[in-house]
Parts: C-alpha cells; sequence; structure tokens
C-alpha cells in the first residue's frame, strides 16, 4: 500500500530536523536504519530482512549509482543477466538518498557487506548471496559511481502513513530516523526474530 506523507529527518551532522519533500511510499523496499552505525544497524536486522531481503533491495539501490557503461562491467544478477541503472525503484526515497551524497553511498555498501557477515554468523552453514560479488565491486569501484562527493545526509523515512508505529507513538514523525525505525520494527514487524544473536534491547 503506498501512502503520502511529508518525511522529517534528523542530520547527523547538525542534529536539525528537516523535512524532507513529500513522495510517494512504496514498503516492499527500505533501509532500516537502527543505528547511525551501518555495521550496528545490519547486526541488529531481524532474520527474515538479514537472510536476503535487503541485500537484494541494497544492490538494486547501489546499481543506480553507476552508469550502464560500468554496470555492463559488473557482476550479474542471479540469473545472468546485465543489471539496469534506472530501473526499478529508481525514484523511491531511499534509492536517491542513496545517490545524494558519497557518504550516503559508502554507508549502504558497509551496511549491506556486514549483512552477509551477519547471514554466516547466524547460519554458518549457508552459502554466500549470490548479491555479494556485485556489492564487493560497488566497493571496488566507488571511483566509478555518479554519486556526487559530499557528506551524510539525513537517512530516508520510508513507513507507511497507516502503519502501527504511527498510531502508537505521539508525535512520531518528530522522532530521530534510528528511533523510527526501531519503533517500526518493533510494532510492525512482530515476525521478527533473532538466530543466535540477541535481539537488540531496544525491541524489549
Amino acid at each position: 500500500m503506498n501512502g503520502i506523507l511529508a518525511l522529517n529527518c534528523t542530520s547527523l551532522s547538525t542534529g536539525k530536523a528537516r523535512t524532507v519533500e513529500m513522495l510517494s511510499i512504496n514498503h516492499s523496499m527500505n533501509i532500516f536504519v537502527t543505528d547511525p552505525d551501518p555495521i550496528v544497524s545490519a547486526r541488529e536486522l531481524c532474520d527474515r530482512h538479514v537472510r536476503s531481503k535487503m541485500q537484494i533491495e541494497s544492490a538494486i539501490m547501489l546499481a543506480h549509482c553507476f552508469s550502464q557503461e560500468s554496470l555492463n562491467e559488473a557482476p550479474r544478477t542471479k540469473t545472468g543477466k546485465v543489471r539496469k541503472s534506472g530501473k526499478g525503484y529508481f525514484k523511491h526515497q531511499c534509492s536517491v538518498w542513496v545517490r545524494e551524497s558519497r557518504a550516503n553511498y559508502d554507508w549502504l555498501v558497509s551496511h549491506a557487506l556486514e549483512m552477509f557477515n551477519e547471514r554466516r554468523f547466524r547460519w554458518p552453514g549457508a552459502d554466500n548471496h549470490f548479491t555479494e560479488n556485485f556489492i564487493l565491486w560497488c566497493q571496488e569501484n566507488r571511483s566509478r559511481t555518479i554519486v556526487p562527493e559530499g557528506d551524510l545526509t539525513p537517512f530516508a523515512i520510508a513507513i507507511e502513513a497507516d502503519s502501527v508505529c504511527r498510531k502508537v507513538i505521539k508525535d512520531f514523525d518528530n522522532l530521530v530516523a534510528t528511533e523510527q525505525y526501531r519503533c517500526y520494527i518493533k510494532h510492525d514487524k512482530t515476525f521478527a526474530t533473532w538466530t543466535t544473536r540477541e535481539r537488540p534491547s531496544w525491541y524489549e
């Protein structure tokens, strides 16, 4: 279900709130930013998200950070197809956020790479995820991105207007992004479990 709402974010560098232009929320993609540190945030992902879903979404968003010419040389999809720039969720607010600055790009790359480590930690016998080679390629080819240099910008918030967290948390939009996502997972992702890893303290 899509929804329209103003997105209030807090800058990590200035601490000042910023209201982002209204965007159509598509909950089929996201970056669950539960901590400013991309490594910690990856380790706090629940099983369903860290098993495969978020790696796939990260690969889609990072592919949009390259020209098609560069992607022609990149590791291909699971089915052997060339990855496409500008196709699939290109205008999604999380995809837009990744392309705002190199610091944002670096954050998602680090976050995605740690997801692979976390996946191996929780399920030692699992095969390497099929997007890992591409994410490593993104790390190695940072200089080829179309993303401008710049500091980390306020995280995008892709939380639907009808989410439970918005109904039970007073002044939800005034919370910093990490708190919004913690509340979102706690109140709307009731399927959340953590194999091997202790569940985050904020989920209590």
